[in-house]
């Protein structure tokens, strides 16, 4: 009720420090508002300030963002059934190695067969290989550039616990081995399953359902090691390695 006086005498006012109200499209009677696109809804908007209905209207639009690539080749269709699991699929491993015999009438964009030709090129044999394990050293480097007010982490541990114990030399190491084992090995640990999504308005006192940005907060080790060696790492390897196509 309180929200609600809120937005009545100050509609422009909306949202201060979070998501307390965001606006969905307000249909005649008897039209199910789940059907309308709010992109191109030109009727009334109603605003919703129920806790339990904002989420309910921003996981149906946060669903849309999430699977904006369902429909590419690689994540459904032929190509996509025809690897399945490609962590143990053998036509997987005969794309990477260009043996993949594909039915090209079943593939319409030749962009796929031009990035398909790319993924069975030969690997430089002369490339130092790209680990996965992160030193002490660039622990401490990159932990001492994020601003310790960073949000982070649905478990609880803040950017504050890893910058606190950066003058310790064991638990530094302790850390970086952690973050580095799930990249050797090959597994994920529960912790890193986590994310909490953030919604933030693209236009400040505008909070209209489809006008909400999401921001993403993963664990901070996770989060960190992608930085480290993904974003940085791996992306130097491939632009040595003449690995990244064109487009």
């Amino acid at each position: 009720m309180f929200r609600s006086i809120g937005v009545t005498l100050d509609p422009s006012g909306g949202n201060k420090g979070g998501i307390a109200r965001i606006d969905v499209p307000s249909p005649p009677p008897g039209v199910d508002p789940t059907t309308i696109d709010p992109k191109t809804w030109n009727g009334p908007w109603r605003a919703v300030t129920d806790p339990e209905e904002i989420g309910y209207y921003v996981c149906q639009t946060n669903v849309k963002q999430y699977n904006q690539a369902e429909l590419t080749p690689f994540a459904s269709g032929y190509i996509a059934d025809l690897l399945g699991d490609v962590l143990t699929s053998p036509d997987a491993s005969a794309l990477l190695t260009g043996t993949l015999d594909l039915d090209k009438s079943q593939i319409p964009l030749p962009e796929t067969l031009t990035l398909n030709d790319f993924l069975g090129r030969p690997y430089p044999s002369q490339m130092a290989p790209c680990t996965g394990k992160i030193t002490t050293q660039q622990f401490v480097d990159n932990y001492k550039q994020v601003k310790e007010r960073t949000s982070s982490s649905f478990s609880g541990r803040h950017v504050g616990h890893y910058k606190a114990i950066l003058e310790d030399e064991t638990l530094v190491k302790i850390h970086s081995t952690m973050m580095s084992i799930p990249y050797q090995v090959g597994f994920s640990p529960c912790r890193w399953h986590q994310v909490v999504d953030v919604m933030l308005e693209k236009d400040p006192g505008t909070p209209k359902q489809h006008r909400l940005r999401i921001v993403a907060l993963l664990e901070s080790d996770y989060n960190q090691s992608q930085r480290i060696l993904i974003a940085r790492r791996l992306s130097h390897h491939l632009e040595d390695a003449d690995l990244i196509p064109e487009m």
